[in-house]
């Protein structure tokens, strides 16, 4: 099956810098570089890790709650919106048919002295999903519900649906909060729900800093996990504090409304919800004491059509991709993402690789032809984009884990896209088993499972983080310039120590050797192994 989603970028917009997760003071950068034009090789010694993890440094405010203090419900007491009023006041959002399916959301404060939830008894008691608290952003950096998995896992052995939210702290990155989350989460069982930003809280910012910053957030997040976010929020809080924005009406609304009788408050300019948290009360069995409880609006295969389907990473003909969909490298790395617009395009490493070039065209979709070819139709039927390949026969689209999209008819190659961009990395993120490769394809740069970052030459390593012993680390180009390995619960490893402020910035793994961090001044660090 396909996953369906709506991509935020096209071609023609690379997408821009993003704030930086954190500002990390390191290992001294390699001293002085300098190159002339990007390409440029450039020698110079490595830096040297600390000796200790990267201390926090830099602009950072503590979090509105005092002393770095956890969110231990999703609406705080004190919000208008955690008020138990009677029934909604005008305008209304209109219910749908049989709203008969529940779900409680929990987090680490459901599990008083590490005590376990029962996940057959709460969905024995009729709850056909429920949303796990995954981050949160502190002032010691970012905090990972450590019954994230446990709760994930439960609920899905005993058939509900899954989802999981990230607490907003808009006082801190919108970028590096995404990407935790993401980072956090992982991969969901199938048939889950679209991952959840919890707005509830300004962190100082004005309602265009705020609108601003939950943009970033969700293009982030759905740049991460290739899947459009649902919005978690109240009535109050968003006429306030988001000025009434009706610029998010594409991503699903988890609207939070205490209030006496369905529905709950229309606003935002969303045509309906799909979730209402009608309450932080409810009893449910297998749960101790009151959790939040919400009610999709719909029925039964409501829930299921709003759950995401597996990615899968191949396309076999005869087979349509649509508007929406798209295949992902089982690495996770590149996306081949069908766009609304008409435009099918392939992203990785932070932007945009490759497209047909056929936007302004919605409706449009990509035919998998039983003759061999790809045809990418506009809604009408016109042939927009071809891979003239017709007499190749049976066909399968895959995209690769070196970020080419490649036809295949019987094990040969008959048409790809070229691996254009795979050398290089904007402000992104590489997971275990991700990677660069030089142009030439004799140097690869690996986030290994084992948390270790490895610059290998025909296979021979010649540079590394030493990070191993951590596994699920990732290894972030962050906006600010700073080149970070991060562990599994987003503490900070290993960094190059050259952030900076937010500028254009690139990584780029040459035909030389040489491992490079590009500016547009010139390069502002390197591995120090061209030659190698």
């Amino acid at each position: 099956m396909l996953s369906v989603f709506n991509p935020p970028l096209n071609e023609r917009s690379p997408r821009r810098a993003r704030r930086a997760i954190l500002l990390l003071g390191a290992a001294t950068a390699a001293a002085a570089l300098s190159a002339a034009t990007a390409g440029t090789a450039v020698a110079g010694t490595p830096p040297k890790p600390s000796t200790g993890p990267p201390a926090l440094a830099g602009q950072l405010r503590a979090p509105a709650n005092a002393g770095g203090q956890l969110s231990t419900r999703m609406m705080p007491a004190g919000s208008p919106d955690a008020v138990r009023r009677g029934p909604a006041v005008s305008p209304l959002f209109t219910a749908g048919p049989m709203n008969t399916q529940y779900g409680p959301d929990v987090a680490s404060y459901q599990h008083p002295y590490g005590q376990p939830l029962d996940w057959s008894a709460i969905a024995a008691s009729a709850q056909a999903f429920t949303i796990v608290k995954a981050t949160e952003m502190t002032s010691g950096g970012v905090y990972v519900n450590p019954y994230l998995r446990e709760d994930l896992a439960g609920a899905e052995a005993n058939g509900m649906t899954v989802g999981a939210y990230a607490f907003a702290r808009p006082e801190y990155g919108a970028a590096g909060q995404a990407d935790a989350f993401a980072a956090a989460v992982g991969t969901l069982p199938a048939a889950s729900l679209p991952p959840v930003l919890d707005l509830e809280v300004t962190g100082g910012l004005a309602p265009a800093e705020l609108i601003r910053w939950t943009q970033t957030f969700l293009d982030r997040l759905q740049a991460d996990t290739g899947i459009v976010p649902m919005i978690y929020t109240g009535p109050y809080f968003w006429d306030s504090a988001m000025a009434g924005s009706s610029a998010f009406t594409r991503y699903p609304l988890w609207e939070a409304s205490y209030t006496g009788g369905p529905p709950p408050q229309a606003f935002g300019g969303w045509p309906s919800y799909t979730l209402w948290q009608f309450t932080d009360n409810a009893t449910i069995s297998g749960i101790g004491g009151g959790v939040d409880q919400s009610l999709l609006n719909g029925t039964r295969q409501a829930l299921l059509s709003l759950a995401q389907p597996s990615i899968t990473s191949s396309l076999h003909a005869p087979a349509t991709l649509s508007g929406g969909q798209g295949l992902r490298s089982q690495s996770g790395q590149y996306l081949a993402a069908m766009q609304q617009d008409g435009n099918l395009v392939v992203y990785g490493n932070g932007r945009a690789l490759w497209s047909t070039r056929t936007w302004g065209n919605p409706g449009g979709a990509l035919s998998a032809q039983t003759n061999g070819s790809l045809v990418l139709y506009s809604q009408g039927g016109s042939p927009l984009w071809s891979s003239h390949s017709a007499g190749s026969g049976t066909t399968v689209l895959v995209m690769q884990d070196d970020g080419n999209l490649v036809l295949y008819s019987g094990g040969r190659a008959v048409w790809g896209s070229g691996m254009r961009g795979s050398d290089a990395l904007d402000p992104a993120t590489l997971r275990a088993g991700q990677y660069l490769h030089s142009p030439n394809g004799r140097y690869q740069l690996t986030q290994q499972s084992d948390g270790n970052l490895v610059l290998y030459s025909s296979g021979r390593a010649v540079w590394a983080t030493q990070t191993f012993n951590a596994p699920g680390a990732s290894f972030s180009l962050q906006t600010d310039g700073n080149l970070v390995v991060y562990s599994s619960n987003a503490q900070p490893l290993w960094a190059s120590g050259t952030y900076s402020a937010p500028t254009s910035n690139r990584l780029v793994m040459q035909d030389d050797g040489n491992l490079v961090l590009y500016r547009p001044q010139g390069a502002a660090w390197a591995s120090g192994t061209a030659g190698a």
